[in-house]
């Protein structure tokens, strides 16, 4: 059996829910997100992918056929993504395009697991874009 809880950060604990497809599901007995973690513990997880777990806020309708931006970051030696709609649902992979599977399951796991256990799912409405910036003289 798994360990029945994770301390995400130094002062929070959180219950471990389940796995599903080699990501675990948490949830803090006093906060309304889920937190979905990788499969691969070991990753590196940029500043920036963590920034959303401690954010988590819970507001709108239960609807899972949606569009969420992900954003993707290059750590040391892999890929993590996170899901700024969905404060917790984070990933890793070796590459970009493992990292981009990945996701895609974190993200079907993470909205079963807020709709399993009563929590409100946010609807997306972040999203992502590349500017480019030309070239200062």
């Amino acid at each position: 059996m798994a360990e029945p809880a994770a301390r995400i950060n130094s002062q929070s604990v959180y219950r471990r829910l389940r796995s599903r497809s080699g990501n675990r599901h948490y949830k803090h007995p006093s906060k309304l997100n889920v937190v979905t973690i990788p499969r691969r513990p070991g990753d590196d997880l940029p500043v920036g992918t963590l920034k959303p777990i401690f954010e988590g806020r819970g507001t709108g309708d239960e609807a899972i056929s949606q569009r969420y931006a992900v954003i993707f970051e290059q750590a040391e030696s892999n890929w993590a993504a996170y899901v700024p709609d969905l404060p917790g649902c984070i990933t890793t992979g070796k590459t970009f395009e493992e990292t981009e599977r990945n996701i895609r399951e974190a993200i079907q796991g993470h909205l079963r697991t807020l709709l399993e256990f009563g929590e409100p799912v946010r609807r997306p409405t972040s999203l992502a874009r590349e500017i480019e910036i030309p070239p200062t003289a």
